[in-house]
């Protein structure tokens, strides 16, 4: 019954999982800045200085860094879905598959962060532990976290370039372009270990959101549309 109900209505679907995955997003990206001021993580000494220093609320950043990777697919997915030209559709198509790639790796870190990396904490067992945490400059896990932001902003390029002309979507295409450049540049930064780059990921972030922001409007304005047609 609800393939039926939609069918031939793809565009309001779309446009409806967009403005909430859209608004989701900002959400979620709000809620990992908030945390991070809130709950900053501690410098690296060692790793007994983190056990000593680990509270349950340090990893409350990494939860809502998870809740981003979900929601982004979904919001890729529906500007792809929302795209009209076939050139638009592919770029698009472009940032979906490397959306899926940041999700995964992305995704993945954060995930043991609040689980494994907390677990070990409580257990008390610390015997290589020391990889997987975030913090930890030379760890596994802040490896595959840049990689994973790497895909995220190649993804953010090409869904930039698959924006429209209309006044609203090239504010966005701006948007996600600047998230995009600053992320790259914090990649550079980590793996030159040269801290002033690395630093813009914070600044890319919040450049994301103010996108998210702006394509929830795009969304919401395609449904009030699609609303007015079928009146």
């Amino acid at each position: 019954m609800f393939v039926q109900h939609w069918r031939g209505n793809l565009n309001k679907i779309a446009a409806r999982i967009g403005l909430f995955s859209a608004l989701a997003t900002s959400i979620a990206t709000i809620g990992s800045i908030v945390t991070l001021l809130m709950f900053p993580a501690p410098v690296w000494t060692g790793l007994n200085d983190f056990i000593t220093s680990f509270e349950d609320q340090l990893v409350l950043p990494s939860v809502f860094a998870f809740l981003i990777t979900l929601f982004f697919i979904m919001l890729a997915f529906s500007i792809l879905k929302t795209r009209e030209g076939e050139v638009e559709q592919t770029l698009a198509s472009i940032g979906v598959g490397f959306g899926i790639g940041y999700a995964i790796l992305a995704g993945g870190v954060y995930f043991i962060q609040f689980t494994a990396v907390r677990w070990f904490m409580d257990s008390g067992t610390i015997a290589g532990v020391e990889h997987f945490i975030i913090v930890n400059p030379t760890s596994v896990a802040l490896a595959l976290d840049n990689l994973g932001y790497l895909f995220l902003f190649i993804s953010v390029i090409f869904l930039a370039l698959s924006m429209g002309g209309g006044r609203l979507e090239e504010a966005a295409r701006y948007a996600l372009a600047a998230t995009s450049i600053l992320g790259f540049m914090g990649v550079i930064g980590y793996v030159l270990k040269f801290s002033g780059l690395s630093d813009l990921l914070v600044v890319s972030g919040a450049v994301f959101l103010v996108a998210t922001i702006i394509l929830a409007v795009i969304f919401w304005n395609m449904m009030r549309a699609e609303g007015s047609a079928k009146a």
